[in-house]
This record gives C-alpha cells, structure tokens and sequence, in this order.
C-alpha cells in the first residue's frame, strides 16, 4: 500500500504503474486525478477527493520509506494499512 501526502501527479499512469509493481492500493492525504482508471484496475484509492489539473512539473519526491503524518496520524515504514470506502486505519 502506498501512503502519500502528496497529490498523486499521473493520475492513470501512476495507478497503472502502481499495478505493475503489485502495490496493493494508495491512502493519499490529498487530491488525485483519472480516478476512472483506478476504477477501471480495480485498483483501492482512498483520496480526500478529485481535481482535474495536472501536478506535473509542480510536485516532488520527498523522500520514500520516510514517515508522514496523515491527518494527526503518524504512518511508519512497515506500518499495515486497512482502508475501506468508510476510511483507512493504520496499524503499527
């Protein structure tokens, strides 16, 4: 699962290379785009919400395995990620 708090730059093209590598879902603490394409896949994106413009050439990594707070919650490297169209919780 990836955990982002980032806005998810692509759209489809990031789900479908999220489905390549076998990632089984992102949480992102943040807008993303082409959410059809997720829907498509059968691909688990769980998003504060949609926005059509692109982020390209606008956002970056900034780190990866690094801990991020999402909300007032801090999510570790290994932490297990269970998310539903209810939410996401993460466990330790």
């Amino acid at each position: 699962m990836v955990v982002a708090r980032i806005v998810l730059s692509g759209g489809d093209t990031m789900t479908q290379c999220a489905g390549i590598r076998d990632i089984a879902g992102s949480v992102i603490d943040g807008v993303c785009r082409d959410v059809s394409c997720a829907i498509n896949n059968d691909y688990p994106l769980f998003t504060a919400g949609c926005w059509m413009r692109t982020s390209k050439d606008r956002v970056q990594v900034g780190g990866i395995n690094w801990p991020i707070g999402i909300g007032k919650v801090r999510v570790e490297r290994r932490d297990i990620v269970i998310a539903d169209a209810n939410g996401a919780v993460v466990v330790p």
